[in-house]
């Protein structure tokens, strides 16, 4: 398990799909308002994200990330919310209809929408934490979601162009830490407040109160 802040790079050029933003790393959602009779809320329609990996690099060198499975906290770059038999913008049109999202008609949309993306650009400050292969392996590559198909190409792309790579950072098979977030590591400790000191004595506390309720239960005291 390693924690490494340093910088985003491409591996390959992408686009994100809904702003057309050369990134390392993409992922997007739809949502639409369901009314019920005394509330509404927002429910997913579609979503996606990228599935190469990138590169991070400090001081130290650079690693390839693959970021299947990461818990994110990234800022959201896009955000916008369209009511209904409102018109939306040709770039979302033509997105809906390459994502095969039914929402709008003749008449505008059938119902409000809310698109937000958010990608990781070429350069931008990363912390991850995750886990560090130190020499790439065939299950790296499972963890970008590529097909079967497709493994041993990119077996051959790391093998020819990733030989300067120190390390691949993936989610790994025994531990569920794996996080990246365009935060530096103190404010992602000042956000997480109250979960910190209780991830940490929480499971003593709770085998202490078990342990008390157990003889309490056969002692009779």
């Amino acid at each position: 398990l390693v924690e490494v802040t340093g910088t985003a790079m491409q591996r390959k050029l992408i686009n994100s799909p809904m702003l057309q933003k050369a990134c390392a790393y993409y992922k997007w959602k739809v949502e639409k308002l369901v009314k019920t009779k005394n509330s509404s809320h927002w429910r997913e329609i579609g979503g996606g994200e990228s599935r190469e990996p990138f590169y991070l690099e400090d001081e130290t060198g650079r690693a390839i990330v693959f970021p299947a499975g990461a818990e994110l906290n990234l800022v959201n770059d896009y955000q916008q919310v369209f009511g209904s038999f409102s018109t939306l913008p040709p770039n979302l049109n033509r997105f809906l209809t390459e994502q095969r999202i039914s929402g709008s008609s003749f008449f505008g949309l059938r119902s409000k929408l809310r698109f937000s993306e958010t990608f990781v650009a070429p350069r931008d400050k990363l912390y991850v934490l995750g886990t560090a292969h130190f020499r790439q392996k065939k299950a790296d590559l499972e963890h970008s979601g590529a097909a079967d198909e497709k493994t041993a190409i990119m077996m051959r792309e790391i093998e020819e162009n990733d030989s300067h790579c120190a390390a691949s950072i993936v989610k790994g098979e025994n531990t569920k830490w794996f996080y990246i977030s365009d935060r530096s590591e103190k404010q992602i400790v000042s956000s997480m407040g109250w979960w910190v000191p209780l991830s940490i004595w929480g499971g003593p506390l709770l085998s202490a109160g078990c342990l008390a309720y157990v003889l309490y239960r056969f002692t009779g005291s």
